[in-house]
């Protein structure tokens, strides 16, 4: 069920400070220089709640490898801070409620890498979404009419909440961390008196997700009833039906048996990729002409990350040189140094937000191949490209492309 949200996007830029003398891009020990500007915008997770003071967001900045963290209130960020080059992460969170369950209390949170390089300009956006679970709960006419003294507890491991007819009539819904949940529907029916009970468990809890819990109620013979559940999430629509309460038989005939129904598939959101004129991705001939290797990446949840690793004893030296850790993985997104030089040798190549934050792209391998025919490569030898791609959700797609000279 798609919804519009509120997001909170947090505007990074490693600039030049204003006065500094020029530095060259190689010239790792001269610092860059980060500044953080935060605006609202963006369709990403939906809330219905106004998220809390932006001013009191915690942001801190660490270093990958450990030498370098810092915390600030975003209220609080000096305009530039001076960072040594090299691969960094920024996280922004809101602050942590007084207790992890509770009443209308969204929290957000978000983190991206990002790499800093001596006298260039890395502009990042960070987007802040919902960190923690939203549940709602919807009671049908029917379940209404056929059930009363109910209430209806939702459990997580961090604790629980209960809606009784009073948070049902407000419209209440609770927030819980990602963890498990189990909801459990109690009450008695009005045509007897007897209880009823249903305990049912969403299949699976991510971050950002809003479980509607409608709950439904179908009677199934003069006293017999039983309770169907829909839970729906911000990023899938499923119609979940779950078995019945303790049914009553019948005076005078069998209680029929109520057919289980089939649980459907769920669909994936996870990254995949597609090549059109090689399917099954098999080793392909390397050659200077008529090579198709335009690939399809489709991301439902959002491209965050984009690696592309060159396993080539001709080529990986050359993106090693153009690359801001000097390895031969290049970083599309985040790595300004690199995508600067891309431009010059391989300019159709999508880069930065061409890929950050899109659902579908198109990428064509076929114009870095070239470049290994340039540095005559050795009869017989083989070379690989693998491209990781990871989406907002943290699902990764890793794929390997084999390519093998043959010679003329």
């Amino acid at each position: 069920m798609n919804m519009k949200k509120i997001a909170f996007v947090f505007s990074i830029a490693a600039v030049i400070c204003a006065g500094c003398s020029k530095v060259s891009v190689s010239d790792s020990s001269k610092p860059g220089y980060m500044s953080l500007r935060m605006t609202a915008g963006g369709e990403y997770v939906v809330v219905k709640s106004t998220p809390s003071d932006i001013g009191e967001y915690k942001v801190t900045i660490s270093k990958k490898d450990g030498k370098y963290e810092n915390s600030w209130k975003y209220s609080e960020f000096p305009e530039t801070v001076s960072l040594a080059p090299g691969q960094y992460t920024v996280t922004a969170s809101s602050p942590a409620p007084e207790f992890p369950v509770g009443w209308d209390q969204p929290t957000y949170g978000g983190s991206r890498e990002f790499t800093i390089v001596a006298g260039a300009a890395s502009p990042i956006d960070l987007v802040c979404g919902l960190s923690n679970v939203k549940v709602s709960i919807i009671l049908s006419e029917r379940f209404l009419s056929e059930v009363s003294d109910y209430e209806v507890v939702v459990r997580s491991d961090a604790g629980y909440l209960t809606w009784h007819a009073a948070e049902i009539e407000a419209g209440k819904s609770g927030y819980f961390p990602v963890s498990p949940l189990t909801v459990v529907v109690k009450g008695s029916r009005k045509v007897d008196g007897s209880e009823t009970n249903l305990k049912y468990s969403p299949d699976k809890v991510s971050a950002a997700d809003h479980h509607i819990i409608k709950i439904d109620a179908d009677v199934t013979g003069k006293a017999g009833l039983s309770l169907s559940v829909s839970d729906e999430t911000n990023d899938k629509e499923s119609d979940i039906k779950v078995p019945g309460l303790v049914e009553i038989p019948v005076e005078g005939g069998d209680t029929p048996d109520t057919p289980e129904q089939p649980d459907e598939p769920e669909k994936s959101t996870a990254p995949v990729m597609e090549w059109p004129a090689n399917p099954n991705f098999t080793t392909t001939e390397l050659k200077s002409e008529g090579m198709d290797v335009n690939l399809v990446i489709k991301a439902p949840e959002k491209i965050k990350t984009f690696l592309v690793t060159v396993g080539s004893e001709i080529l990986a030296p050359v993106i090693s040189q153009l690359t801001a850790d000097k390895t031969p993985t290049m970083d599309l997104i985040n790595d300004t140094n690199l995508t600067n030089g891309l431009a010059d040798i391989a300019e159709s190549l999508p880069t930065g937000d061409k890929l950050y934050g899109q659902t579908e792209v198109n990428f064509p391998l076929s114009d870095l191949l070239p470049l290994i025919l340039m540095y005559n490569p050795e009869k017989g030898s083989e070379h690989s490209f693998t491209l990781t791609v990871t989406d907002f959700k943290d699902q990764k797609l890793e794929k390997k492309l084999v390519f093998r000279y043959e010679g003329n």
